[in-house]
């Protein structure tokens, strides 16, 4: 008899897998922000990241494949001129610039001074955090950030009317996303501007240099300034007020670790993948969750929303409000809360089902074991064969599911009936892989009317609305719609209609797929609907275009 609770252990361990039994779900709602993500996270978008000031701590690496540093230098001083009858003192400045090649460089941050500023813009940037919290605002008004040449001394030195001093400008209605804690990079094309900070250069043939960017009062050689020639003689020294920062425009990249200071990461469109909770208030639409073979449809009207799990989900830009913005994403949810609703799908809802099973199995194993050992055997065996089958090896080590994952990986898209018609293997077979696959991350699914099609979860290509995307397109008559509209912006439903021998009821059922998904734009125009190419093309991959003969130039 000590083999029974042995066993059904097992099969209480087997029934209770953390994070098996969180439920896949979709989400399109419209949120008040900030939005609150708590938790692991990674934020990106293309645009700019920025940190100020000397608290906390915080550590650069800039590794610059191809480019130039420039160094910008504003120099004032004062000397008495010797032509003026009262002997005043004038005072002079100057600018200087030293453009230094960033092939195979590396630039280290040595130093903040209590001015430091780190601009990094134009790129693709990430904003990542472990543990932390990440809050998504809108920038309200354009904010301006550029480098101060005006400095309060004995008397006021002021820049002259048009100084080559670094500006750039973040305009309003951006997302803003702002951690106290973690690590900011950026690869590929991007531009950095630092201020107030003392750094390391490190090239790939020269000597290691020192490079001072910020305001300092340095001893220069002279007494004596000749304004003609901008020279100085004479023995002794005189001072020199020197305000210096760097602007660097390069091919490679840039990564921040900070804490304890804020890092802001400025975009139109933010990606966030986290695990953890997700807070957006006010939100209204919808989150669709397929809980095993159950879907329920959480349908909010202005309720604040949490989402638990692991998640990936886009913020779009703003409204015109710079209040709302629209959120669209995917995950794996244990919890979704708004109202008085609190649907919970967490791995641990199945204690209580494994403790009722495992009672029966008790029972069953007891009956058995007063009928002999021989009839125990198999059924002992057989529970753990099957545990051994999900426990015992690595997900793609099966063959047969490793073949399943890089057939969904070559076809995105393909429903069960195309992956079972390329496959050795029966259905029942494939239903088992393609089951592991999902509960583990490999693999993602959309329901597509009659169809269920599969995308590669792991690389990210197909995230949030994506799928959704390639899923309408994987329906001929909707992608020759589709390619019609990208031909001829503005057709009009009758010119569909006419092209394609269909019934315009047939054109409106898969111009709303369409619509649905981000693909195409419609406009009133008199008596006629015309169509146009919506925003969505932007975020499907170029290859994918290609795949269904569908390539267009995206701006």
């Amino acid at each position: 008899m000590r083999s029974v609770p042995l066993l059904a252990a097992l099969l209480m361990a087997l029934l209770a897998v953390p994070g098996a039994w969180a439920a896949q779900g979709d989400v399109d709602v419209t949120a008040r922000l900030p939005l609150t993500f708590e938790g692991a996270h990674d934020a990106s978008g293309h645009g700019a990241f920025l940190l100020e000031g000397d608290e906390g701590r915080a550590s650069l690496l800039v590794a610059g494949q191809s480019g130039t540093l420039t160094r910008v230098i504003h120099r004032a001083y004062g000397f008495v001129d010797p032509g003026s009858p009262s002997l005043h003192v004038t005072w002079a400045e100057e600018f200087d610039e030293e453009r230094i090649p960033l092939k195979d460089a590396f630039l280290r941050l040595e130093e903040r001074r209590p001015g430091f500023l780190l601009l990094v813009h134009d790129g693709d940037v990430e904003l990542a955090d472990r543990s932390g919290a990440v809050h998504v605002g809108a920038l309200a008004t354009p904010k301006d950030v550029r480098s101060d040449v005006a400095r309060d001394l004995a008397i006021r030195v002021d820049p002259p009317q048009d100084p080559p001093v670094f500006q750039h400008t973040l305009a309003a209605g951006m997302q803003q996303a702002r951690s106290t804690e973690g690590h900011a990079a950026a690869s590929g094309a991007q531009k950095l501007f630092l201020g107030d900070a003392v750094l390391r250069l490190d090239p790939a043939e020269g000597e290691t240099r020192e490079l001072r960017a910020h305001f300092r009062i340095e001893q220069r050689p002279g007494t004596v300034y000749d304004p003609i020639q901008g020279s100085w003689t004479g023995p002794g020294s005189h001072q020199e007020y020197i305000q210096e920062h760097l602007v660097l425009e390069f091919e490679g990249r840039t990564d921040l670790q900070f804490d304890g200071t804020p890092g802001l990461l400025y975009t139109e469109r933010l990606s966030l993948a986290g695990e953890g909770t997700a807070r957006l208030p006010g939100a209204v639409g919808a989150v669709t969750v397929e809980d095993g073979e159950q879907t329920t449809r959480h349908a909010l009207a202005g309720e604040d929303l949490v989402l638990g799990g692991r998640y990936t989900l886009q913020a779009h830009e703003p409204s015109l409000d710079r209040s709302r913005t629209h959120v669209t994403g995917e995950g794996d949810f244990t919890e979704v809360h708004y109202g008085a609703v609190a649907a919970e799908y967490d791995w641990t809802a199945s204690l209580v089902v494994a403790a009722g099973l495992g009672t029966l199995v008790l029972a069953g194993l007891a009956l058995l074991t007063s009928h002999g050992k021989a009839a125990l055997a198999p059924i002992g065996g057989l529970f753990l064969a099957g545990y051994a089958r999900v426990q015992g090896e690595e997900i793609l080590e099966h063959p047969g599911r490793a073949q399943v994952y890089e057939l969904v990986k070559a076809h995105p898209g393909a429903h069960f009936q195309q992956l079972s018609d390329k496959l050795p293997f029966g259905a029942s077979t494939l239903n088992y892989h393609v089951r592991v696959l999902e509960r583990n991350g490999y693999l993602t699914r959309v329901k597509d009317g009659r169809y269920v099609r599969f995308f590669d979860r792991q690389s990210g290509r197909y995230a949030s609305h994506r799928k959704h995307a390639v899923s309408a397109l994987r329906n001929p008559t909707t992608a020759a719609i589709a390619r019609a509209v990208l031909e001829r912006p503005g057709i009009a439903q009758c010119d569909l209609a006419e092209r394609f021998g269909i019934a315009a009821s047939t054109v409106n059922w898969h111009i709303r797929r369409l619509m649905q998904a981000g693909l195409v734009d419609k406009q009133r125009d008199h008596h006629y609907t015309r169509y146009y190419m919506g925003e969505a093309w932007a975020s499907i991959p170029h290859d994918e275009q290609t795949r269904i003969g569908l390539a267009v130039a995206v701006a």
